[in-house]
């Protein structure tokens, strides 16, 4: 009758009929005795599993067919991140460098508008990529403190050339009891409120715009109740622009969903951008809305939970450390930007006033101040460049020359591998101290490589600190330059032996900032192995 199995009381059989091909039954049996305990009889129930079984196999199939997709998926967007960021990685790196050479009036505005046009195709890559990111649960915060009123100054004057020529007025209200200091995600508030704040300028040709910030006090019932040290804030972007239409808003915060999705529609976007910003203020412990009425403007809310590190100081000095300080616009000695009680900004006021404050300098004068202490310290550094894209190998060649260091290139993975140990075999050659390093290369990809290099320096003997690429130690410092940028390429790169990651497109203020850990690595002579250093567009 076919193979059975034990399962509960019964048993599950297998027939196979020659015409009907496989029936599942299920045998239940139970003993019927006598008065002495002697079985005279058995109870028997028979039920057909045939459909339950099929449901099993179908489901698993399934299952394993939604897995597979999945990954189809996950590797998609990795390849498609890759293609994407490597051409713009060129073009915004070149801009960078452009934009620092002298230019006169009308091809400094040519520069400015194409790197405009690339940041857009940039912010569109990213909406993509977070919403895959959020859908696949796959999204993380990250707390860390922070000044609240530098995040906010740094949205406004994200928009400020666009406000200058709409003429749109903005002013900023912080009310009493916000504090200055607090602990969130400052890059994912960022991102909500640049959405916010960007669509309002995009719907706009002139008018004003307010972004408003208090305690949160209302319908406190509604909420979660707060831990110690918690606040709720309450966030408000209102705006004089065109309104939206009654039919029109509960659709908003839905993927994909625009306000004007017809083929004649003057405004671009993915219709990604409210959809992301609600799951992430979900997910900072909020929520979000809108109130508007079509022709008069919009008004777009939503509540954070933070911690408040003064709710936690008792003492004077805590507070005048930690706590609110209302007041103007004003410079910090630091030369940033502090947003305190009302002010009026005017167009591009926020942008007038930092460039008042930085006095000067820009990305520039940074490369050349790492440069000079690259060549107060260790002399010129050796750098291995492991990158098979032309244009960003010039890139990078123009970077790596204003900083006075040595750059070595390579196409591939095989090629940077064999550059490595022929410098390490030559006595007469510098090694190099710190390798660039894509992931994505023909012949053989850069986790495989940083495996070889650092199997060849634990199988060598010898000996080596950060940065010295001695045999048998530590070796070179290795940075991942590359335009895979989900959550799992950056333990990928710690797991195969990398120390940062650097994201395409490069900023150059990114590119600054990884080198300057780099040279702090190398003269305290420290491994690092501990964590990657995560430097990218994301956080700038």
């Amino acid at each position: 009758e076919g193979e059975g199995k034990k399962k509960g009381q019964g048993q599950e059989k297998e027939r196979r009929e020659k015409d009907e091909g496989v029936t599942w039954v299920r045998l239940v049996t139970h003993p019927l005795t006598d008065r002495n305990g002697n079985c005279d009889a058995v109870l028997a129930a028979l039920t057909d599993m045939t459909e339950l079984k099929k449901t099993e196999a179908a489901l698993k199939s399934a299952l394993a067919k939604a897995e597979i997709a999945s990954q189809s998926k996950d590797n998609f967007l990795a390849n498609m991140s890759h293609e994407v960021r490597t051409p713009l990685n060129g073009i915004i790196g070149l801009i960078g460098l452009l934009q620092d050479t002298d230019l006169d009036t009308l091809q400094s505005e040519w520069v400015d508008n194409i790197k405009t046009s690339a940041d857009c195709l940039l912010q569109i890559v990213n909406d993509i990529l977070d919403f895959s990111k959020i859908e696949a649960g796959k999204l993380e915060l990250h707390h860390e403190l922070f000044d609240l009123r530098e995040v906010v100054a740094s949205v406004m004057n994200l928009f400020h050339i666009k406000a200058t020529e709409k003429s749109i007025h903005f002013s900023v209200d912080v009310l009493d009891g916000v504090p200055k200091w607090i602990i969130s995600d400052p890059g994912r508030l960022r991102q909500v409120l640049v959405n916010l704040v960007g669509n309002a300028v995009k719907f706009m040709s002139s008018g004003s715009l307010e972004v408003k910030i208090s305690n949160h006090h209302n319908d406190i019932s509604k909420h979660a109740p707060l831990h110690d040290g918690q606040q709720r804030l309450h966030f408000m972007v209102t705006d004089t622009g065109i309104g939206i239409a009654p039919d029109k808003i509960e659709k908003l915060f839905k993927p994909f969903e625009q306000g004007d999705a017809s083929t004649s529609r003057s405004y671009g976007g993915t219709g990604l951008g409210l959809c992301i910003s609600k799951r992430l203020v979900e997910m900072l412990g909020g929520t979000i809305g809108v109130r508007s009425k079509e022709a008069f403007g919009s008004e777009f809310f939503f509540t954070i939970i933070v911690d408040n590190p003064a709710a936690r100081k008792s003492s004077s000095a805590g507070s005048a450390l930690w706590g609110s300080e209302p007041g103007s616009v004003s410079s910090t000695a630091e030369g940033g930007l502090n947003i305190m009680k009302r002010r009026d900004l005017g167009s591009g006021g926020l942008m007038e006033e930092t460039r008042r404050t930085k006095g000067g300098g820009g990305t520039g004068g940074a490369l050349e101040v790492v440069g000079r202490e690259v060549r107060e310290g260790s002399g010129e550094l050796e750098i291995l460049v492991a990158e098979d894209n032309m244009i960003n190998q010039k890139l990078l060649a123009q970077l790596l020359r204003r900083l006075s260091c040595n750059a070595t290139f390579a196409n591939n993975g095989l090629e940077t591998l064999h550059s490595f140990t022929e410098r390490l075999q030559d006595p007469g050659k510098r090694n190099f101290n710190i390798i660039l390093m894509d992931m994505q290369m023909p012949k053989m990809d850069g986790l495989e490589a940083t495996r070889e290099i650092r199997k060849v320096l634990r199988e060598g003997g010898g000996a080596g600190g950060a940065g010295e690429g001695g045999k048998g130690g530590r070796g070179p410092i290795i940075v991942a330059v590359t335009a895979n940028a989900m959550e799992k390429d950056r333990k990928n790169c710690l797991e195969a032996g990398m120390d940062m990651f650097l994201t395409k497109p490069i900023k150059l203020e990114a590119f600054v900032d990884v080198m300057k850990s780099c040279l702090k690595m190398i003269r305290e002579d420290k491994s690092g192995r501990g964590s990657v250093v995560s430097i990218d567009d994301e956080k700038q």
